[in-house]
């Protein structure tokens, strides 16, 4: 299992399927495409890795889930609980997926990225496929971070473009 993450040497910005990864990596890069972005949970982790501010956009579980469903999409990226392998001590920031609109142009169409054998595997899923107990307690702990501000992340944006 994979993370979509922005990683340059101003910071980091992870986000999964469904809570907005085609727009954020179109608007800091340019590109829709995910492949260059994906990142093990380890890597993630990796406290040489890791920016300041390590940001992550954050989504309700069960709505991020229903949006992967709905659309026929792989649990693996766009609906399976993650939060447990995020090093919570290491997110300095959230964005929420709610307020996104305020970030950035929200970037529509086909999704691009290659799926692997795995992932390339159609398996039907749906809520009771997963677990989210502990996903949605993660969530609201999540969103206990402090939220980057707009014109940071504007200011952010401008050091990489």
């Amino acid at each position: 299992m994979e993370i979509a993450v922005v990683h340059n040497k101003y910071f980091n910005l992870g986000v999964m399927g469904r809570s907005g990864s085609r727009s954020f990596i179109f608007d800091l890069t340019g590109t829709s495409k995910h492949n260059p972005f994906m990142c093990s949970f380890e890597k993630y982790n990796d406290k040489d890795f890791i920016r300041n501010p390590n940001i992550l956009v954050l989504r309700h579980p069960i709505e991020r889930a229903k949006s992967g469903i709905k659309l026929n999409l792989q649990s693996k990226f766009h609906g399976k609980p993650f939060l447990d392998k995020i090093n919570y001590e290491n997110i300095t920031h959230i964005i929420k997926f709610e307020d996104i609109q305020d970030y950035l142009k929200i970037h529509k169409g086909k999704a691009d990225f290659i799926f692997t054998d795995d992932m390339n595997q159609y398996r039907p899923w749906s809520l009771e496929t997963f677990d989210y107990t502990e996903e949605l307690e993660l969530y609201e702990k999540f969103l206990e971070k402090p939220v980057l501000e707009v014109e940071q992340y504007k200011l952010l944006k401008e050091q990489i473009t």
